[in-house]
């Protein structure tokens, strides 16, 4: 039999190698190079969720950390709540090496997810979040979908997507219309997407570049919940509000 040579599948691993090999060597001076830039992405989102769900509350939460990293975001989930159980996954053992070190995370495994099920049983997690990583997906609706898969009903999601931002050659732009509709096939109500800056970076003309992100959050459909949130049809789709320096779009 003929064997078809496949074109995609041959680019999606050279990416995760190229990948890989990137955040392997970033992984020392990681947390350092982004306390330079003034990465704000794990703050806003952790805050967000403890404004909006039992994060602050809830004794032996259970948080899906995706794209965990050095664990910059699971640092400040275990800030807000110190007794939350965070399992954590990562596709650069480096950069899982450099979280292990700092004891924020309670499992981690390395695991490139991007076209993978997810290694858990439906209805596993109390939150599912994501920071700085949908920008490196080729396929965030399976992500999504996965995410929609192991989160319990009225559990809830975040993460960041690029806004109106370009950076680095593996870096990704998803058009939040196709955020959207991977939220609603993975059974995810969005409840709110705020463009909010993440971090400057320096261009290669050493002009200080500002990127944004969009943060989207949300939970897990339920009949219920979808009917205390009809009121939030009422507004307009170009409803803007500014709120502490952020611009604050309401889906």
């Amino acid at each position: 039999m003929k064997k078809h040579f496949n074109l995609k599948a041959l680019a999606t691993g050279v990416s995760a190698f190229l990948m890989k090999l990137q955040y392997n060597s970033w992984a020392r001076g990681y947390d350092g190079m982004f306390k330079n830039r003034k990465y704000s992405a794990p703050k806003i989102l952790s805050e967000t969720l403890a404004r909006d769900s039992v994060l602050p509350q809830q004794k032996g939460l259970r948080i899906l950390d995706v794209g965990i990293g050095t664990g910059l975001l699971s640092e400040q989930f275990k800030r807000i709540n110190p007794s939350c159980h965070i399992t954590g996954m990562d596709i650069s053992q480096g950069m899982l090496d450099a979280c292990k070190n700092k004891g924020v995370a309670d499992e981690i495994l390395q695991l490139d997810f991007q076209d993978k099920a997810f290694p858990f049983a439906d209805e596993s997690f109390d939150i599912v979040a994501s920071s700085g990583v949908f920008e490196l997906l080729g396929r965030p609706d399976h992500v999504i979908a996965e995410m929609g898969r192991v989160l319990k009903p009225g559990g809830a999601f975040s993460f960041t997507t690029y806004s109106d931002s370009k950076l680095g050659y593996l870096c990704k732009f998803h058009d939040p219309a196709d955020i959207d509709a991977a939220l609603e096939e993975a059974g995810l109500l969005l409840r709110e997407r705020f463009r909010f800056h993440a971090f400057t970076e320096a261009s290669l003309i050493l002009i200080p570049n500002a990127i944004y992100y969009h943060l989207n959050t949300g939970v897990k459909e339920a009949a219920a919940i979808i009917a205390q949130d009809e009121d939030r049809a009422l507004l307009p789709p170009a409803f803007v509000q500014d709120l502490g320096g952020y611009e604050i779009h309401a889906p």
